[in-house]
């Protein structure tokens, strides 16, 4: 549901990319955002009407005192990309990775100091439009070969930590050498690797856009690379909701994020 609102919000706003940096912006945090939330809390209002509670759902959201939409709730990560710019929207964890030709990394989302990898803010929650960052990113100044977007179970499989600055010379270089068919038939492999035992053992979704007019250089070479990527085992993590029990004055304290912080 919510990738399914994001993918039609971004379809109906995609005539608002052709602005400056500054008013792509404005309008992704105050159009964009809110229609996605509009349309996922549409979609579970309209599952809950055909697939309604059963009373023992019923009463246990009644002895938690929760609404019912936290029994949807979900991170989310968004990626638009134009000849222009790329723009970027997320609630909750996970990462979103940018590539240089050169193989350097950008963090394009800025980050949210309330996430403390255990909980996590989430679509279900009242205030998700608040939740979100936005970022940017000019093309024609930060030119970009590649963007990983993946759930928290990709990163907490990995070896490295930070993982990112390596998984962006890993990219470089394997598109120096591979097509982007290569990378079609790699990815379902790499998510399958991170979500096994002998990664996170949490689910991992990760998206990849290769941008084959942006060709990378040989910088991204890492002479130990062995033409995968390397995850670490780990137990599982099953995320809280942020804050548990929807108490707006729960959130009151916590330091705001500036979304100004994600321009590049």
């Amino acid at each position: 549901m919510a990738i399914a609102a994001a993918i039609s919000a971004v379809l109906a706003w995609s005539a608002s990319m052709s602005a400056a940096p500054a008013a792509i912006r404005l309008s992704a945090e105050d159009t964009l955002v809110p229609d996605i939330v509009a349309r996922w809390n549409a979609a579970v209002a309209a599952d809950l009407s055909d697939d309604p509670f059963t009373d023992a759902e019923r009463a246990a959201h009644a002895e938690l005192a929760l609404p019912a939409e936290i029994a949807y709730g979900s991170t989310l990560l968004v990626a638009a990309f134009t000849a222009d710019y790329a723009v970027f929207a997320q609630i909750g964890d996970g990462n979103v990775v940018a590539v240089r030709p050169d193989g350097q990394s950008l963090s394009p989302v800025p980050e949210d100091s309330s996430l403390d990898g255990w909980r996590t803010t989430s679509l279900c929650q009242p205030d998700a439009v608040a939740a979100f960052r936005v970022g940017i990113v000019q093309l024609a100044v930060s030119p970009l070969f590649a963007v990983l977007v993946a759930t928290d179970g990709f990163g907490n499989a990995q070896a490295e930590d930070p993982w990112q600055p390596g998984l962006a010379a890993d990219l470089a270089r394997l598109g120096h050498e591979h097509d982007q068919g290569w990378f079609a038939s790699q990815v379902p492999g790499w998510a399958a690797q991170c979500a096994s035992s002998g990664g996170s053992g949490d689910d991992a979704t990760l998206a990849l856009a290769i941008n084959p007019a942006a060709a990378p250089s040989r910088a991204g070479h890492r002479p130990d690379h062995r033409g995968q990527l390397h995850a670490k085992t780990m137990p599982a993590r099953t995320l809280e909701l942020f804050p548990p029990s929807f108490d707006q004055s729960a959130t009151e304290d916590l330091p705001r994020v500036d979304p100004a912080r994600g321009d590049n």
